[in-house]
């Protein structure tokens, strides 16, 4: 899907263009809390206040094995363990050079 066909039904704005930065990647505001990430004009990735898609799957709560195994590599910073109020401890896990960070199930 190229993003730039679809401006008004998914109420995109473009914050950056693909090559204007390190990554790469060109950058449309999704609505009032999201993201939409672009590759070679071709979405790569979303994220919103309360998940983040990356190939189709939410990344945010997943355990570290089902996180860290398909990518194939450990993250570029590990951050302090967050208890939330339903009662889920998560960490943040990032990875620089995929523009994303996941909050992980932990056991802190």
């Amino acid at each position: 899907m190229n993003p730039t066909d679809y401006p008004l039904q998914f109420d995109l704005k473009l914050i950056r263009p693909e090559g204007t930065d390190s990554t790469g990647l060109g950058v449309y505001e999704l609505g009032k809390d999201g993201l939409l990430y672009t590759e070679d004009v071709t979405v790569f990735s979303i994220s919103r206040k309360d998940s983040l898609l990356y190939k189709g799957k939410d990344q945010i709560g997943l355990s570290e094995v089902e996180l860290i195994v398909p990518l194939g590599r450990e993250p570029d910073q590990i951050g302090d363990c967050v208890e939330y109020d339903n009662g889920t401890i998560q960490a943040p896990f990032d990875f620089h050079d995929l523009v994303f960070k996941s909050g992980l199930k932990a056991d802190c």
